[in-house]
This record gives C-alpha cells, structure tokens and sequence, in this order.
C-alpha cells in the first residue's frame, strides 16, 4: 500500500507505475494535480500519461497492470477484503497503537508506539499480529527485556489462526519492541513468568534539594515531603525557578545487596539524570522514569543524587512582570505574564524496588 498524495511529482507516479508493472499491488486514488511547477507542458503531460495508465478512466476499482494492480475508491480495510489479507497488527481490544514492520536476519521486527496526547495513564491493548512464531518484547531506550508495570516478563501470548495476541502496556510517550523467531514450541498459550525473589520496596522520602546561585533560590532545602518548586516555602523569584536543580538522599542497602534494584522516581518534570554513588548511571526523560541501579548498589550507605530540569515556562512568566532591564530570560513569544507557573521538579513519590 502506497499513500497517494492530492499533488505528486510525474518521477513517483512513474515510479508507483513501473512497480505495478514489477508485481507491486497499489492502493489509493488517482492525486488531483502536479506537485511542480517546474518542466512546464512537457512535465503536465509525463503527469498526465501516468495518471492515465495507472488509473484509467477512473471508474474500475481494480485495474490489472502488467504483473500487480490497482485498487481504488475503497477503504484500505476493503482493499485487504477484495486481496484477502488480514491486517498484518490489529487490536483485538484496548487503544489503538502505531506501529512499523520490517523483515531482518529471518527475525519479524514491529515498532509499536503510544499516539501523541496519550493520557497519563498511557495505554494498554490486547493487538493481533499475523505471526505465530515465539516473540519477545524489548525496550529501545534500555535495550533490555521489558518488564510489565506488576513486575512480570512478557511471555504470555495466545495463538489464534496462525496469529500471535499480545496484550502490550505502554506509558505516554512510549514504545517496544516486538520481535518474532521461528516457533520452537507447540503451546497454544503459555502464562506470565514472575520475576525470581520476592518482591520488596523501600520509600524515598527525605531529600536536600539544592539550587544554583543567582536565581534568589535557597543555596539548599532539606524536604520531608517532595513538591513543585512553585509550592516550596522560597521567594517569588525562586518558585519561578527554571533549570537544574539537584535532589540528593541516602539509603541503606544492608550487608548482602545482591537483589535487583529498580528506581522509580514517579511523576517528574521534566528530565532527571540519576547518580549513585558518584557514577551517572542514566538519564530518563519519559514515563516510568525508572533506572536500574542493580550493578551500583553497595553494602552499607549509599548515596543517591537526581539531577532535575524544568523547562523555561515558569522563568519567563516571572520575567514577563518585570522591567526590561531586571529580567534574566528573553524570548520572541513569551508566555504571559498572567499564566499559571507549571510544575517542576522532582515530584514523586520515589521507592527503591529489589
């Protein structure tokens, strides 16, 4: 399938042409005009003969050419009826995902994304795909296995006709991927796999939270509870703090820490960068904001330090009140002066899971 465009370049109908001819199967209608103004009458006619080649005189839904076809004036969903092809992913229940197919090293590789304006909760959709091999699921960012929100591996599947039903859970803004082998097992379902070891949380509740000099922010804060730089007890300019601002705490990991240690950092705006013990270990920017400190965790006391950064919004509200010559921030279209700050910084709640 081939998005047709209202105007298209003469070079890509006769491309879409000669594939056609090649065994390629179009679907789409006919564009509506030249998308050049360059080659004049002899480019309107390379248009033109295209046109007429791939689409006739328009009234067939489906014209033979050379090895492939065209179809037009229906929906992609008749198309892949009057082909019959099923969907190659279909969600069987749940929202609606994006996604991309490729073929590599015999391997079937799918992309499957949240839409842009998923709600906070994200997303979760029980999808189809036409393949019946056995899958995994990886993470892009981390480039490891992914682990659902109740802490167990993807490996429960259903085989329906030939068709793998996966139920994927995402977080705004996030993405997997599924990637199918040939099957080595003749189970029709297989059921979740726990993680090994029991499950445990530690609560990450007192933090010193300090600032850069220059914005009439407290050099440091000690905090028993984690909110928005706007609701800490700091001046006006300093609730309109815009930057990086550093969260640091410790915790005791006891005498054996061989677990798996996880932090979930929460709800944060926007960017944290995460250290422990001196060492950066990751930068995450998107929901779950989670960071996998297995391999950093000490005996004993370890310090955690989280590097948080807002955007400017807030920063350039405060500014807009003020005179010319006393503001810190410029820019061509501010925010106004009236907007509500936002909230930033570490926002939580933060726990340790292992």
């Amino acid at each position: 399938w081939l998005p047709l465009n209202e105007r298209m370049l003469p070079e890509t109908l006769e491309r879409i042409l000669a594939l056609a001819k090649e065994g390629a199967t179009i679907v789409g209608n006919a564009p509506r005009g030249i998308a050049t103004l360059s080659g004049g009458k002899k480019a309107q006619q390379r248009f033109d003969k295209a046109v007429k080649k791939l689409w006739g005189d328009g009234k067939q839904p489906v014209r033979k050419i050379g090895k492939g076809m065209l179809i037009s004036g229906i929906s992609i969903d008749e198309a892949l009826q009057t082909l019959k092809l099923e969907p190659d992913v279909k969600v069987i229940e749940g929202d609606t995902l994006l996604w991309l197919h490729r073929r590599i090293d015999g391997a079937d590789w799918y992309f499957v994304c949240a839409p842009h304006g998923t709600g906070k909760d994200g997303i979760k959709s029980r999808l189809s795909f036409r393949n019946n091999g056995d899958y995994e699921v990886w993470d892009p960012v981390t480039g490891k296995p992914a682990i659902r929100e109740d802490g167990r591996q993807y490996v429960e599947y259903k085989r329906i006709n030939n068709r793998m039903e996966i139920e994927i859970s995402l977080p705004p803004a996030g993405s997997y991927f599924v990637v199918f082998k040939p099957a080595t097992n003749n189970n029709d379902q297989l059921q979740l796999a726990q993680l090994d070891g029991e499950t445990r949380y530690k609560p990450l509740n007192r933090w010193t939270l300090s600032f850069p000099a220059g914005w009439d922010a407290p050099a440091s804060i000690e905090l028993d509870e984690l909110k928005a730089w706007k609701d800490l007890d700091m001046s006006a300019e300093a609730k309109a703090f815009s930057g990086t601002a550093v969260y640091t705490t410790t915790f005791d990991a006891g005498d054996n820490p061989s677990n798996q240690w996880t932090l979930e950092l929460g709800k944060v705006e926007m960017i944290a960068s995460v250290s422990l013990n001196g060492k950066h270990v990751r930068t995450v920017w998107a929901p779950p904001y989670t960071v996998d400190l297995s391999k950093l965790v000490k005996s004993g006391t370890n310090t955690l330090t989280v590097e948080v950064t807002s955007t400017w919004f807030n920063r350039l509200v405060y500014d807009g009140s003020l005179p010319e010559d006393q503001r810190k921030t410029w820019t061509i279209a501010p925010p106004s002066k009236d907007a509500p700050l936002r909230e930033n910084g570490l926002l939580g709640p933060v726990r340790l899971k292992y």
